[in-house]
């Protein structure tokens, strides 16, 4: 029976990590791991463990960022469906399994629940199962290892956008929800997307040299830079299909305040983008006195 799922495991000096990642990976389906200019051992013990399963394959993709070694591993592969997996993670091998019957002609994307280890402890990681664009914004309940996607789709939606060096995945899951809502939109239908929540997958790891174990202002601008990006990604959107986006360009306003807020706590001294409503002033200033749960408050408001 030929293979109906890839994964692409996109990496850049990962090999204190990729040992445990690749024993992990499935050996029953197609597997192409993406070398992202790496200067340690992880291209070696990436290529030793091609050598020993057939359906693996190394490719290289030097330049360019994480998003780019993501559109090159997409770019060869062959199968229906693709899933992007985090080099520094671990696999949970039954999920191919149990999710294959799910991957059907009515939907574009299944969204799957995670379990991420943050200080020692393994949970599920946060999610609203909606399609909703504004829960995207706000909320970031769809990232890497949420996404399971029907190739062709996800080849005529742009790929992975390469000038988002942070953030991208979220970036990413706002502009599949983007086209969902206006595909559903178009036919009267309800969005091609899909939710499976029967169990949680995978072990996400955080850590020092992870994304998400940064502080803000550790890479303030790239995420500001990737805010950007989505305002553009909603103009655009208002201009194919006008009086759709308002509410989304408020929510990003808001996670925008959030953002700053956070900046402002940790002592960021640059200039920041100014509120333009109370809504946002009050939000910045909540999160900069440490407010908890902002995205919530920041979801009554937009209502």
């Amino acid at each position: 029976m030929n293979p109906i799922l890839s994964i692409v495991v996109p990496y850049r000096n990962r090999a204190a990590f990729l040992p445990a990642t690749l024993a992990s990976l499935p050996t029953n389906v197609p597997i192409i791991l993406v070398d992202n200019g790496s200067t340690d051992e992880s291209a070696r013990l990436c290529e030793a463990y091609a050598a020993q399963h057939p359906l693996v394959r190394c490719i290289s993709q030097p330049e360019g960022g994480a998003c780019a070694a993501r559109n090159a591993g997409l770019n060869q592969v062959e199968t229906e469906w693709v899933y992007f997996f985090d080099s520094d993670d671990i696999f949970t091998p039954e999920m191919v399994t149990n999710v294959l019957p799910h991957l059907t002609a009515d939907i574009d994307m299944l969204c799957l629940l995670v379990r991420q280890e943050i200080r020692g402890r393994l949970r599920v990681r946060a999610y609203r199962p909606t399609a909703s664009p504004t829960d995207q914004i706000l909320a970031s309940h769809l990232a890497t290892q949420n996404m399971l996607l029907r190739t062709t789709w996800l080849r005529q939606l742009g790929g992975w956008n390469e000038s988002a060096r942070v953030w991208d995945d979220w970036e990413l899951g706002l502009r599949i929800l983007l086209r969902l809502d206006a595909e559903a939109r178009a036919s009267h239908q309800e969005p091609r997307l899909r939710w499976y929540t029967a169990e949680a997958f995978h072990h996400i790891r955080v850590h020092a040299d992870s994304i998400t174990g940064h502080h803000f202002s550790q890479r303030a601008e790239e995420c500001l830079s990737t805010l950007r990006l989505a305002e553009q990604d909603l103009v655009g959107h208002e201009t194919q299909f006008p009086g759709t986006t308002s509410r989304f360009l408020q929510a990003l306003r808001l996670r925008r305040a959030i953002f700053c807020g956070h900046l402002l706590r940790e002592g960021y001294s640059r200039q920041l983008p100014s509120p333009t409503s109370w809504q946002e002033h009050l939000l910045t200033r909540y999160v900069q006195l440490g407010g908890r749960g902002a995205w919530r408050l920041a979801s009554w408001l937009v209502r």
